[in-house]
């Protein structure tokens, strides 16, 4: 080796261990911050649920309420559509979101009546709930009545019927004054009708024909027209004293009829935030009533239909609990591994115990 080649030996000696220093902590941070993301979740949800999910522009498989597994860190935004609903967009940033949820706004407009007296929609009587009726979108007439007060829905085309029944009249008496000039001073250029009076008449039909076609689609308009006689606040009400009547039967002990309330519950109001509460209550009293199979097939539902931050976890560990109690500890064991921490109700203090417990039952097995 010549001497003029000694100092490129030294610098690459030098510089060769350095680089792969930075190599290997670059492949650290890559896993490291691929392992932060795996674990990271997001809940979303909205009142109602059932909306569609729109990540980054995105559609996510499934409405809310959903879990969001390994969504990166940064700003995202979100956006909720559901039929009947205002959209509602939302930016969130991870890792410092951890559950969002949202009210979702009617696109139809809801009006309150109380104390109004008798309501009568489209000529026939209503009865709101809780004073409040849900109208599709458009324009009303509100009049008083002796008894209440009448609201009719506007024709989308009333407009334009009003204006043919302002020019209908005009065209008539022209045609009716042209045809009396016909009869007392007849033409005797041999025309059998006057050219005026030809385009009268025929102006003055068409506006006629027009005017009945569009007077049936109005009748028609107003008896198809409907209203939803409880608003949203309506059904959350009920929904929310079926839950409360449940949760009496099942402190006094009547757990059959709680059961069948509680169920009943998530059936009915399936768009409801307290549908997932029910589920989850239902699941809890099949398992304390020996009904494992059951309660199993009830707390899946809450993981996967109804992932609710402050629930999820807990079904989670009601799953592990009926895997045990069915001898499928590795099915206890694989069911853990899908907790996030998120929300009240478990810690990784309790939850690292229980897997003790469950690891010390394989042995022993």
């Amino acid at each position: 080796m010549s001497l003029k080649s000694l100092p490129t030996v030294w610098l690459l000696a030098f510089l060769l261990p350095l680089s792969l220093c930075a190599q290997e902590e670059s492949a650290k941070e890559t896993a490291s911050s691929t392992d932060e993301s795996a674990q990271r979740f997001l809940f979303v949800s909205s009142d109602p649920l059932g909306a569609a999910v729109y990540l980054d522009g995105v559609r996510l498989e499934k409405p809310t309420p959903l879990l969001v597994r390994g969504i990166k860190s940064g700003k995202h935004r979100l956006r909720l559509e559901k039929e009947g609903f205002l959209p509602r967009d939302i930016l969130i940033a991870t890792p410092q979101a951890e559950a969002v949820g949202c009210n979702l706004s009617p696109a139809q407009p809801i009006l309150h009546f109380e104390g109004e007296g008798a309501v009568r929609v489209a000529g026939r009587p209503a009865e709101p709930a809780d004073g409040s009726i849900r109208f599709q979108a458009g324009s009303y007439s509100l009049r008083p009545s002796s008894d209440g007060i009448d609201v009719t829905p506007v024709f989308g085309q009333q407009r334009l019927l009003d204006g043919i029944r302002f020019a209908l009249p005009l065209f008539l008496g022209l045609t009716g004054l042209l045809t009396v000039r016909e009869i007392a001073w007849p033409r005797e250029n041999g025309l059998v009708l006057a050219p005026e009076l030809a385009a009268s008449s025929l102006i003055g039909g068409g506006l006629l024909g027009w005017d009945i076609a569009l007077e049936v689609k109005k009748q028609k308009f107003l008896k198809d027209y409907k209203v939803q006689a409880e608003g949203p606040e309506g059904l959350a009400a009920v929904a929310r004293i079926k839950f409360d009547e449940a949760s009496a039967s099942m402190i006094r002990g009547d757990f059959e009829t709680a059961l069948s309330r509680f169920e009943a519950l998530a059936a009915d109001y399936p768009d409801n935030p307290w549908a997932p509460r029910a589920l989850f209550e239902s699941a809890r009293l099949r398992y304390i009533t020996g009904d494992k199979d059951g309660a199993a097939e009830a707390f899946g539902l809450v993981v996967e239909e109804y992932p609710v931050s402050g629930l999820y976890d807990r079904a989670i560990k009601g799953l592990a609990d009926c895997y045990i109690a069915k001898g499928d500890l590795a099915g206890a064991l694989a069911e853990l591994d899908l907790l996030t921490y998120l929300g009240p109700g478990l810690t990784r203090e309790e939850i690292g115990s229980y897997r003790e417990s469950i690891l010390a039952l394989q042995a022993a097995h």
